[in-house]
């Protein structure tokens, strides 16, 4: 071969480029001015965000006494396993998820004398935990590494994650999974198949039996889908995904639609006040952290507008807030629903436009001035709540208060069946009980106390009460339980801690 050809081949070889599809699998750029991270980079800043989260929550651990509903939750996952599937079968559905978790952890933790709400609230502390560089992995994909990693670092620090993170309910495992169904979505639409859309749909159905609000980000994720450049090839296996997922979500909300008892009789109407109160806590208490939210919603509106795949993660994140808060404004305005809790679901979605907010700052020095200052002030929220609250409570020591000073024969009127299952194991403990004195109210029928007057017991209680104990009395126990129920007895004394009331009874009339 002659020089000549040498070069005619060289020039060739220069020019020509095979094609490139559009919907090639290829990671998608990084934003300007942020440098796709190496594996090991991303996976180093993934455990730094996870210990940070885990440093916070330490640090936050003496938490607040424990409440109603974390009795509930706890005493509902010691019940037997046929009466537990009843339950979450009828009026405890939502969030039957976690509570089937944490009865199969305090059969381990029970026999062994560990305090189950500390036990409970280790187990959400794990969840929120997770969530947190589950997060930062995700929003790399969709907004870029320097914002995933401000958003997970904004998340770690936020005082509605840290709040519930620390409470034995099932909001933060929600939390987890539409994180890892983002995740499974990324996948799916990157590369289409089967196992991708399978799993993104289980993972997506199983978030709303954590929590049912967790559908409304179901709709957010298919919505933002369909601006993803690939979705040609991806549509038949997202509609696979989102009808598993779909099916799976609409189950729940039929069961828990059927066993409505009247739970959330207690939300008040919807009100601006209310949708107002909805970003203030997505901000943790921080209204600061609304500002570069509010510059993030901008610029990823504008970033969807322009489409490709940086448009349908900018999309993505948008819609992870609207869609759902949207949904549940829209929902409320027939049956009120609207709880700042409740939508707990969006946080991540928030998170990550308080990052994009703040890296639209583009320099870098700014980016991080602007990150820790913002950072501070989350933080700072999590420990004014820290030093205002009180320690923890155990459960199995939830009437320490009242059985410290209770006496043979007073009554002990619980507030919810649930309950029931706690005070039998500290009743049978201590020796009061609970025996021949323990009695089931009818539902539905209010006890009443005074064989006069008969006024009823407090509106949170009447009508609700699970079981009524005397505590144990040879002589008259029985006679005192009937007496609970309005059949000549006074009260002279009554005290209530944790959906459990005391009350000190005189000895029956014509006794």
């Amino acid at each position: 071969m002659t020089s000549e050809e040498r070069v005619a081949g060289s020039r060739a070889s220069v020019r020509y480029s095979p094609p490139v599809s559009p919907d090639s699998s290829a990671p998608s750029p990084a934003p300007p001015g942020d440098a796709r991270w190496s594996r090991r980079v991303a996976l180093a800043a993934a455990l730094a965000l996870g210990a940070v989260a885990l440093g916070v929550l330490l640090v936050a651990r003496p938490g607040r006494p424990m409440w109603f509903d974390e009795c509930v939750t706890v005493a509902l996952a010691r019940y037997p396993l046929a009466q537990l599937l009843g339950q979450l079968g009828g009026t405890e559905a939502n969030g039957a998820l976690y509570t089937v978790f944490l009865a199969a952890l305090l059969r381990v933790t029970d026999p062994l004398g560990l305090d189950a709400l500390a036990v409970a609230r280790t187990l959400s502390a794990t969840f929120g935990v997770i969530a947190v560089p589950a997060l930062f992995l995700a929003g790399r994909r969709l907004v870029g590494d320097r914002a995933a990693l401000v958003g997970g670092g904004l998340l770690s620090v936020s005082h509605f994650h840290v709040f519930y993170s620390l409470e034995a309910r099932s909001y933060m495992l929600a939390l987890l999974l539409v994180v890892l169904s983002t995740l499974a979505l990324l996948a799916l639409l990157e590369k289409p198949r089967p196992a991708a859309a399978v799993a993104f749909g289980l993972l997506a159905a199983l978030a709303t039996w954590a929590h049912l609000f967790a559908a409304f980000v179901l709709a957010a994720q298919v919505l933002a889908a369909l601006r993803h450049p690939g979705i040609r090839r991806a549509r038949a296996w997202l509609a696979l995904g989102a009808a598993i997922g779909g099916v799976g979500a609409a189950a729940a909300i039929v069961l828990a639609m059927h066993g409505d008892g009247g739970q959330t009789a207690w939300i008040g109407p919807l009100s601006w006040g209310q949708v107002a109160m909805v970003f203030v806590h997505l901000a943790g208490g921080a209204r600061l952290l609304l500002l570069p939210a509010a510059a993030g919603a901008v610029v990823a509106a504008v970033v969807a507008s322009r489409g490709g795949e940086r448009g349908f993660g900018a999309a993505l994140a948008l819609a992870w807030v609207v869609v759902p808060v949207g949904l549940a404004v829209a929902v409320s305005a027939v049956k009120p629903l609207l709880v700042a809790r409740y939508l707990l679901v969006a946080l991540p979605g928030f998170t990550l436009l308080v990052a994009l907010g703040i890296c639209a700052l583009r320099r870098p020095r700014l980016v991080a001035g602007a990150a820790l200052l913002f950072a501070v002030v989350a933080a700072y929220e999590v420990g004014r709540d820290r030093r205002a609250v009180p320690p923890w409570q155990p459960i199995d020591r939830v009437s320490a208060r009242l059985l410290g000073i209770a006496r043979p024969g007073d009554a002990l009127v619980v507030s919810h069946p649930a309950l029931a299952v706690s005070i039998d194991r500290e009743l049978a403990r201590l020796g009061l009980g609970p025996g021949p004195e323990r009695v089931e109210p009818v539902p539905g029928d209010p006890l009443s106390l005074d064989g006069a007057s008969r006024p009823p017991l407090d509106a949170r209680l009447a009508g609700r009460a699970g079981a009524l104990f005397v505590l144990r009395d040879e002589r008259s126990g029985s006679a005192r339980a009937r007496a609970a129920f309005g059949i000549g007895a006074r009260v002279t004394d009554d005290e209530e801690v944790g959906g459990v009331r005391l009350l000190r009874l005189e000895r029956p009339l014509g006794r």
